[in-house]
């Protein structure tokens, strides 16, 4: 979010690495997310497409948002593209793992618990 309106923490987990060609801008339109608590129940998710119909196009909003205010990325900066669920609250020893299908031969996990 350009202008941090409700980002304050983030979870990384390991890159997946797209190359420039149509079929991975097509990828990231149709990637399923999934949202999935420590029961394994699915509390949220949607994809790619849910996101200005492709994330690519959140990228460019931030990009042309920043450059109004003299601003440009630059290589390497972090950017938090919208949410694909409600916003959830936690608490300790929960545990969130988001799923996304379809970027990657096999599915990308990645998993946060809080203290």
């Amino acid at each position: 979010m350009a202008a941090n309106a409700g980002a304050r923490l983030g979870v990384l987990g390991d890159p997946v690495f797209l190359p420039g060609t149509l079929e991975s801008v097509e990828k990231l339109a149709a990637v399923k997310i999934e949202v999935i608590d420590q029961t394994g129940t699915v509390v949220g998710g949607g994809k790619g497409a849910d996101l200005l119909n492709n994330p690519l196009n959140v990228v460019l909003w931030i990009a042309e948002s920043l450059k109004a205010e003299g601003k440009t990325l630059k290589n390497g900066d972090l950017l938090s593209l919208g949410s694909f669920a409600a916003l959830l609250p936690t608490k300790p020893g929960s545990a969130i793992t988001v799923r996304y299908t379809g970027l990657a031969p096999v599915p990308v996990e990645v998993t946060v618990t809080f203290e």
